[in-house]
């Protein structure tokens, strides 16, 4: 695997996009956070994987979303993207490797859509970036995204507010995300990430309100 030319491919062909109503590049800055996050876990966790590959896919783990704003599935679609574009740098069965995660990486075996059902066996290099994913929507990051949404609907602060953190539908989102992790680590620092989006969101509320903190 040439890791050097996939990256920079990743680059040329995500860090400019528009990803609208995120910042521009949203989706390769958030991959590269979710590249080193797996890598961290696999590393915490005692994993024996490929941390090279790991590390490149969760970079490209968006790639069929990168300035994209069609109806296609972003997973089958990154894993098309892949084969069409990047074959030369990867042998073959890496190549599929990197499909694979980029494919399924939101077919999480615990989360609801499959509760009832068989519950799909992935490698645990599909499960780190899952969970990498996961926790980089939550944190100071989904703050961060609140904001640029918030501009995007024309929300004020308190709208802002009631939008994000005081809706029934984020909590729902939140108990998905817990329910939906495939390692403890992962549940742990999700937690951790909670309490400082609500602490600054306490804050902030405060604040909003005129009222000396």
């Amino acid at each position: 695997m040439d890791k050097e030319a996939i990256l920079k491919w990743a680059h040329r062909r995500m860090a400019a996009a528009d990803d609208t109503p995120l910042e521009p590049g949203y989706r390769y800055h958030h991959g590269l956070r979710v590249a080193a996050l797996a890598v961290e876990l696999s590393e915490r966790l005692a994993l024996a994987v490929d941390r090279e590959l790991l590390y490149v896919s969760g970079v490209l783990h968006d790639i069929g979303k990168s300035g994209y704003s069609g109806e296609a599935p972003h997973g089958p679609r990154g894993a098309e993207i892949l084969r069409e574009e990047t074959r030369e740098w990867f042998s073959q069965e890496e190549l599929e490797r990197a499909c694979r995660i980029v494919e399924r990486h939101y077919g999480r075996p615990n989360s609801r859509w499959y509760k009832g059902q068989d519950k799909p066996v992935w490698p645990e290099e599909v499960l780190l970036v899952q969970d990498a994913d996961i926790l980089d929507h939550f944190g100071c990051n989904h703050v961060w995204q609140a904001f640029f949404w918030a501009k995007h609907l024309r929300q004020s602060p308190q709208e802002t507010l009631a939008y994000y953190w005081r809706n029934p539908k984020e909590h729902d989102w939140r108990e998905e995300a817990k329910r939906a992790l495939n390692y403890d680590l992962s549940r742990e620092e999700l937690s951790r990430r909670l309490e400082r989006s609500d602490a600054f969101c306490r804050e902030f509320a405060m604040e909003q309100a005129g009222t000396l903190v």
